[in-house]
């Protein structure tokens, strides 16, 4: 009969480390193959149950940073609620992964907040999942080959000697072909890559100055990989929003609603 080893034992595989910060460790992430699935719904309900207010006051202010008023009512005219369901998905990866909350007066990075003692009760890989986002910056890449609710082939559009990255892409969006855009956050989870629920797509390359807007940041950037992230992120998101802000009116506009306000219930 083998003898059972306990938590704080020594490694059987002779690593020297506890068996709880090895093997064991180990075990348990594959015990849950999908255990970071949910993890972005429970932070965000828990952001919300919590810290309603200072997490809406962030959103909005996020959003203020994208959009003026003039431009936020034009969409609010041609847009329809598929779109503002994406605005939503995409402020809210943005505020988990690089944004701040006011905290009883203290201003405090989100991610870091959520992965501190005080944060929601997360699994194992939750919270790998959690501290992947918050390492992974929002970058601009060209879609080059697409398999709907497989996987999408995707080159940096920065970095053109970087290898192409293939991701698992289980959306199943049928707009998505090759010769597109997106400004996504792409994730290594174990052995291949995944996208967050960001998704900035571009139906046609970024304008011209949109490139040169992020190879000025990465040059001015260079030593500042935090700050050069969220500036790099936050051009890729105008340029999203602003693809839509330039579209011509529709004939139906002028009988649309009002402005969708950015919805605090998920």
């Amino acid at each position: 009969m083998t003898a059972k080893v306990g938590r704080n034992d020594p490694c059987p595989c002779g690593s020297g480390k506890k068996h709880k910060h090895c093997c064991l460790q180990q075990q348990a992430l594959a015990a849950e193959p999908t255990g970071h699935d949910g993890a972005a719904k429970r932070v965000v309900d828990w952001l919300f149950e919590r810290h309603r207010k200072a997490t809406r006051v962030a959103l909005t202010g996020l959003l203020g940073s994208l959009l003026d008023d003039g431009q936020r009512d034009k969409l609010g005219a041609q847009m329809d609620e598929e779109f503002w369901v994406g605005m939503q998905v995409n402020l809210m990866d943005w505020l988990i992964a690089e944004g701040e909350l006011q905290i009883k007066g203290v201003r405090q990075r989100v991610s870091e907040y959520l992965l501190g003692p005080g944060g929601p009760l997360l699994t194992a890989t939750q919270r790998y999942w959690l501290q992947q986002l918050a390492q992974s910056p929002l970058r601009l890449y060209d879609v080059t080959d697409v398999m709907p609710g497989v996987q999408m082939t995707l080159r940096d559009v920065l970095d053109a000697d970087a290898a192409p990255i293939v991701v698992q892409e289980r959306s199943g969006m049928q707009i998505l072909a090759s010769g597109m855009q997106l400004g996504c956050r792409v994730l290594r989870i174990r052995e291949h890559f995944e996208c967050s629920g960001s998704v900035c797509l571009f139906s046609t390359p970024a304008d011209s100055s949109v490139i040169a807007q992020l190879r000025a940041a990465a040059q001015e950037g260079q030593g500042q990989r935090g700050e050069l992230a969220t500036r790099s992120g936050m051009i890729i998101m105008s340029a999203w929003v602003r693809q839509y802000v330039d579209l011509p009116p529709t004939p139906s506009d002028a009988h649309a609603g009002d402005t969708p306000l950015l919805s605090t219930d998920h």
